[in-house]
């Protein structure tokens, strides 16, 4: 649910393409910092209920996330210790009643040092939970470190058929020149915090004919990785964060 923007449309507008939960956060964020959040997920996360079945799991070691699109699932298991990617998802855990949580405090590279300087390879396995299609760098290196891991996959990320009506219509208006109405503000940026959310983002905006609409806009994206996934587009400008963090990836708005 975007916050309201009809009282503040003198303040630049971004567009936040992350899931939800995800997105109402980022977008508490952005109104702290004097910004007017447009919420536009390009993503919908469905946990996989069926992923972990305790009767199924070996006495474990410890669990490792990689995002905290995960964290829901992950109930059953609060009294292990969790090894989150970053500080945002180890603090997801602790509000979810996770009590031993460690933040590799940046990305997949730290959390597998992080990982091979903390726990044993020859203790209990690990268990990695991850969206589909994740996690494979993470259980490649701690395999080949001698740690028994288990990857489940706890959630799937589906993209949405189309963009919301206040985010469609902010994108028209921007593409269309005209000056920003009651209700909409004029967007500036837009927000992008994975390859998948990205990919999804650009077939929305093609499927809504607003692909022009890229040129008015500077894609603030939290890795390169994420450069490819956009270069379909013709952007006002493109920026990627120093760090791959919610923090990194605000401080280009700046």
């Amino acid at each position: 649910m975007s916050l309201p923007i009809s009282s503040r449309i003198e303040r630049p507008a971004i567009l936040v393409t992350r899931p939800e939960p995800g997105a109402s956060a980022t977008a508490r964020r952005l109104d702290a910092l004097g910004f007017t959040p447009v919420l536009a997920p390009a993503l919908e996360v469905e946990i996989r209920a069926d992923a972990l079945v305790e009767e199924a799991l070996p006495d474990l070691q410890a669990v490792l996330v990689t995002s905290a699109n995960a964290i829901p699932a992950l109930d059953p298991l609060r009294s292990l210790p969790l090894f989150a990617v970053g500080d945002a998802t180890a603090r997801a855990a602790q509000a979810a009643g996770h009590q031993d949580v460690t933040s590799a405090g940046k990305d997949a590279d730290r959390l597998l040092m992080l990982v091979r300087a903390r726990l044993d390879p020859a203790g209990k396995p690990l268990l990695l939970a991850s969206g589909e299609e994740q996690g494979a760098f993470l259980y490649q290196g701690l395999s080949q470190s001698g740690f028994t891991v288990l990857h489940r996959f706890v959630y799937c990320a589906r993209p949405v058929q189309a963009l919301p009506e206040q985010a469609e219509q902010a994108l028209r208006i921007l593409m269309e020149g005209a000056a920003p109405s009651a209700g909409v503000a004029g967007l500036k940026a837009v927000l992008f915090f994975s390859p998948e959310t990205a990919r999804s983002f650009v077939r929305l905006l093609d499927r809504a004919g607003l692909a022009d609409a890229a040129s008015g806009l500077v894609a603030c994206v939290i890795s390169p990785a994420v450069v490819e996934a956009i270069t379909a587009l013709t952007w006002r400008d493109i920026r990627v964060a120093a760090q791959p963090t919610q923090d990194d990836l605000l401080a280009l708005l700046r």
